[in-house]
């Protein structure tokens, strides 16, 4: 389960162009950072913090879903430091 990330780049309408980890983060296959660039013609460049579930056994159960490990929800938000550890992204 969980997104390569071709199918995020897809799935967000970016592209990827670096990974922040930490050893803070204990949900990296739920909650990734991510620089990504959002516009090819301006090429727009920011870090992105991303949250993304997918369905279990109960939201199948529950009828949320079709399938375990379908796509429940991709979100994300811009940030310029880390929610985990705090490093300074646009530093970086």
């Amino acid at each position: 389960m969980g997104l390569t990330n071709k199918e995020l780049e897809e799935e967000c309408g970016c592209e990827i162009l670096s990974t922040h980890n930490c050893e803070e983060n204990h949900l990296p296959e739920h909650l990734r950072i991510l620089c990504v660039e959002l516009d090819e013609s301006d090429s727009q460049q920011q870090w992105e913090f991303f949250s993304i579930w997918f369905a279990n056994k109960s939201d199948v159960a529950a009828g949320e879903a079709e399938e375990v490990g379908e796509l429940m929800n991709l979100s994300s938000v811009k940030i310029n430091y880390c929610p985990f550890c705090g490093e300074n992204l646009e530093a970086g």
